[in-house]
């Protein structure tokens, strides 16, 4: 019951709980009522067992609220993307896998000049895993756009050889063991 009334669908839940009471859908009436009420955590049982069902389809709702919003955002970047490819301007076309291939191409040579470095200077080895802890948060942003790119990439090609995409439902079902 908690978990419902502070979320985006706790008026629903809120209005439940002020018909319980016998109180107006308000959510300083409905507080005003419980604290009234000696046995207050009894009525918020009962309700909850009660309306179990009504409960558990306002989860639901708001799950597939935030699915939704994500599939919708997921669209919007693959059209995106699809537009990128589709362009006729080489730049729009190619600047994705540029900025992959220039990010692998730059993290390999900082780890060849780190080795060289020490190697020949080994007293410099403290410094310079100082400078790299210190450039770390940027390594994270820069491979993280990249994981995206690759996943985004991966899934148009998989569309493109006619595997079908995993709907809100299928995924949720295979997330489902998780928690």
């Amino acid at each position: 019951m908690g978990r419902v009334l502070g979320g985006p669908a706790g008026h629903v839940a809120g209005e439940i709980l002020a018909g319980v009471l016998g109180v107006e859908a308000n959510p300083e009436k409905v507080l005003e009522a419980l604290e009234v009420q000696a046995d207050a955590d009894q009525v918020l049982r009962t309700l909850e067992l009660k309306h179990q069902a009504r409960l558990s389809e306002i989860l639901l709702l708001q799950e597939q609220a935030v699915l939704a919003a994500a599939v919708q955002t997921t669209t919007a970047v693959n059209q995106t993307m699809r537009a990128e490819m589709r362009s006729e301007h080489w730049f729009y076309r190619s600047w994705r896998p540029a900025y992959g291939w220039m990010i692998g191409i730059l993290f390999f040579l900082i780890n060849i000049y780190a080795m060289f470095l020490i190697w020949n200077k080994p007293s410099a080895a403290a410094s310079l895993i100082e400078y790299i802890g210190s450039t770390l948060p940027l390594w994270m942003l820069a491979f993280g756009v990249l994981g995206v790119y690759v996943h985004k990439r991966s899934a148009d090609k998989k569309l493109l050889a006619g595997v079908p995409s995993p709907s809100p439902a299928s995924v949720r079902k295979q997330l489902e063991h998780l928690f």
